[in-house]
């Protein structure tokens, strides 16, 4: 495989008890007098711990080398489809980013993680994997190379996949794949949400950013990407001071380097010190400084997070 990107990237128990139900009295026989009635058993319905596994799931994150993906996957795995899982009660499924998709057997080792082998091995002759073979060629004549949700599809051996709060991670056991994938039934997580510019507002006033703030992460193309400062500063290209403060008199400092705060069209901007202001907007995780105003093809924003 090629290399890969530098840097980059539940069951309910239900208890049900069964009564005697008399009908118009024709069936069914009554307590004699002062004797007591007896309350019928409960009976425990046995849950099948593969149930909760079943269904389809889509891709809610990426994980690489200390870096999480949501939102748009295109960056981690060179495919804006992502990748949907559907499990199926039968023992089979299917990874599909697309229209491409590769089938697999599964096996549940524990109550919360299943092994899963790609199909196609367990097909007499090798034909299927001949075939698989000589579709992988042909697509890789046809674009250069598979991107990375390909080739993760189509390397479906001796993956595991672990159920754990409400989500499936699914792991690849081959140590050239180093990504962590997490998938939920609607695609969302519940505490990693990507950056929502559409209900971004516009910094009005100064007072608004008065106080200490730490890099939280970045949005790229559509990529909320989150991370440990380090490595999200070298995506961001930023090295030593990874914080920005902005005081009461409204001076600021963003990353270790002093910038004029200014406002214009009614929106408080960075100065920072070239031909283009860059604006600042409210998000739901902080604040965000727009990199690239005016570029096109290309968005950037830095997002900044209260201390």
């Amino acid at each position: 495989m090629r290399k890969r990107l530098s840097a980059l990237l539940v069951s309910t128990i239900c208890a049900f008890s069964l009564g005697l139900v008399a009908c118009g009295g024709s069936s069914g026989s009554a307590a004699a007098p002062g004797e007591a009635k007896t309350e019928p058993e409960a009976v425990e319905k046995v849950v099948d711990p593969s149930e909760k596994f079943l269904g389809t799931w889509k891709l809610a994150a990426a994980e690489t080398n200390g870096i999480v993906f949501v939102g748009n996957f295109e960056m981690a795995l060179q495919s804006a489809d992502g990748i949907v899982a559907t499990i199926n009660e039968d023992g089979t499924g299917t990874l599909a980013t697309g229209d491409d998709s590769s089938k697999f057997n599964w096996t549940l080792t524990s109550d919360d993680v299943m092994t899963i082998t790609n199909a196609d091995a367990d097909k007499a002759d090798g034909d299927a994997a001949t075939d698989a073979s000589d579709d992988a060629a042909t697509d890789d004549a046809a674009t250069g190379e598979q991107s990375e949700a390909d080739e993760i599809i189509s390397d479906t051996d001796s993956m595991t996949l672990t159920y754990k709060d409400d989500t499936l991670i699914l792991e690849p056991k081959d140590e050239e794949i180093k990504m962590l994938l997490t998938f939920s039934k609607d695609g969302t997580l519940k505490d990693i949400k990507p950056i929502d510019y559409a209900s971004a507002t516009p910094v009005k006033e100064t007072s608004e950013l008065v106080g200490d703030w730490g890099l939280g992460g970045m949005s790229y193309n559509g990529a909320t990407i989150y991370g440990d400062v380090e490595t999200l500063g070298a995506l961001t290209g930023i090295e030593g001071d990874f914080t920005m403060k902005v005081s009461e008199d409204g001076t600021a400092v963003m990353f270790g380097q002093p910038v004029s705060l200014v406002t214009e069209d009614g929106v408080v901007k960075v100065d920072p010190g070239n031909e283009t202001n860059l604006p600042l907007y409210m998000v739901e995780q902080g604040v965000i400084v727009h990199m690239t105003p005016g570029v096109e093809d290309t968005d950037v924003a830095i997002l900044f997070t209260k201390q």
